[in-house]
């Protein structure tokens, strides 16, 4: 209200509204200043919070409408994942080492030409493995090699009977009896349509793969079939080795090694390629999910670069997921182990906050990137509960203030990973939480990275 001069009567209007100003003055120091703005932002961030679990909790009573492009996306990461989970069967059954059971696969997160017949008759899908045989007694030139392998996996589908396949051979036996004006190009669409119809070798039938496929250097560029694994009548599997590709084991760095170099060095880790990672670690989840490749306890330690010398200097480009595989092949009573499994009490189990740990352990990887930081570099003395669950108290501690740093729809993406807001269900193989998790993590953490490379 503006004060009149009238309103004081009797009153020298000069000398009042001098006394007033000094009586009025109010001074605070920096630190109590920055306290006070501190307090402020704490109480955003409550009542932002307090808002986030009313919209999840009204979130959880509604079922998500999926579009139609969101159901061919959600076919395609299905269609991936399965053939991940017979790529794993078929290595750890019919990959034969004569010295060692217990090899390293490191499965590229990025997944090639992942495709399926209109008719639904085949399926393919391409994928790229760094696999390290621990060969002692190998010649030293081969011990400090990994064989880089591109392996197509090709299933084909309820349409295709073995009927129809003996059909299509007597076809094309009559074919090229009756002209040799043909032969070639059926000759040449019969290649096509099996490994198994070629002359490729079968590779199950090699004692020592490791050995045979590591000592056939050098390759062509590009590489070619080194021949299939075949399982079943409806799937295979064709191999090209890249003998020649060599990599230098100090270049084979962790995303946590990076992120214990972002601390001394921020800019190590630009934005792009920081949200560019986000958004591929957040695919892995639907590609690989319920599969031997991606363990529920993954974490950046997990999460393998190849030719890092310098994080400095040397980009974040092309992650692999670190990965085992245990062969069956030629043993009995084998178990097949995935890395990294951290061993949890049922006690603590049952009483876990966590609602989907795969998931929770998503959002733990996009907090340590929006901060640069291990997430144990952020615990804080408040975050010690007297319980087992300490970092996840640290985890959505920070989570609720990650918008700070890389903006609300991050922030979005990151809470809904670490509280598994997907309504009543988080399991992944329910389809209304992939069609969820498709629409509220990776929609968003895509459309966080296409803004920075504008």
């Amino acid at each position: 209200m503006r004060l009149q001069k009238h309103s004081i009567p009797n009153t020298d209007w000069k000398d009042w509204l001098k006394r007033f100003r000094q009586r009025s003055k109010i001074s605070f120091s920096k630190d109590r200043f920055d306290g006070k703005l501190e307090e402020l932002q704490n109480r955003i961030d409550g009542l932002t919070k307090l808002r986030k679990q009313v919209e999840r909790f009204k979130a959880d009573r509604q079922m998500v409408k999926v579009t139609h492009t969101a159901a061919e996306d959600l076919a395609h990461f299905r269609l991936v994942q399965g053939a991940s989970l017979k790529l794993y069967d078929v290595l750890s059954n019919l990959w034969h080492c004569d010295i060692s059971n217990q090899h390293s696969a490191n499965l590229s997160l990025g997944v090639k030409g992942a495709r399926a017949c209109e008719d639904g008759s085949t399926q393919n899908v391409q994928f790229e493995l760094a696999w390290s045989c621990p060969a002692s007694n190998m010649p030293m030139s081969q011990q400090e090699r990994s064989l880089w392998l591109s392996i197509e996996a090709r299933s084909k589908g309820p349409t295709v009977t073995e009927n129809a396949a003996r059909r299509l051979h007597q076809s094309l036996t009559a074919a090229l009896e009756r002209s040799k004006k043909l032969q070639a190009s059926l000759h040449s669409q019969a290649q096509s349509y099996s490994a198994t119809d070629t002359l490729l070798p079968d590779l199950e039938k090699i004692p020592n793969l490791c050995s045979h496929l590591i000592g056939q250097s050098p390759h062509p560029d590009p590489p070619t079939c080194a021949g299939f694994l075949q399982k079943s009548n409806t799937d295979e599997h064709l191999l090209y080795a890249d003998g020649d590709r060599t990599i230098k084991r100090d270049g084979l760095k962790s995303l946590e090694d990076a992120l214990n170099a972002a601390k001394t060095d921020p800019e190590c880790i630009p934005y792009p390629e920081k949200l560019t990672l986000a958004k591929l670690l957040a695919l892995a989840v639907l590609r690989f999910h319920s599969t031997p490749w991606l363990n529920s306890e993954w974490g950046s330690r997990d999460i393998v670069f190849y030719g890092i010398t310098d994080f400095s200097e040397d980009s974040l480009n092309g992650p692999f997921l670190k990965s085992m595989v245990a062969s069956t092949a030629g043993s009995t009573n084998q178990i097949i182990v995935a890395p990294n499994v951290a061993s949890q009490t049922t006690m603590s189990r049952q009483r876990s906050p966590i609602r989907n740990q795969t998931l929770y352990n998503l959002g733990v990887m996009l907090v340590e990137l929006a901060y640069n930081r291990p997430l144990q570099d952020l615990q804080k003395p408040e975050d010690d509960q007297g319980d087992p669950h300490t970092s996840y108290w640290t985890a959505t501690r920070m989570g609720d203030k990650v918008g700070r740093k890389l903006g609300p729809v991050y922030a979005d993406a990151v809470n809904i990973c670490l509280y598994g807001g997907f309504g009543p269900s988080s399991d992944l193989k329910d389809t209304q939480v992939q069609a969820r998790f498709f629409d509220e993590v990776i929609r968003k953490l895509a459309k966080c990275a296409e803004a920075v490379m504008i």
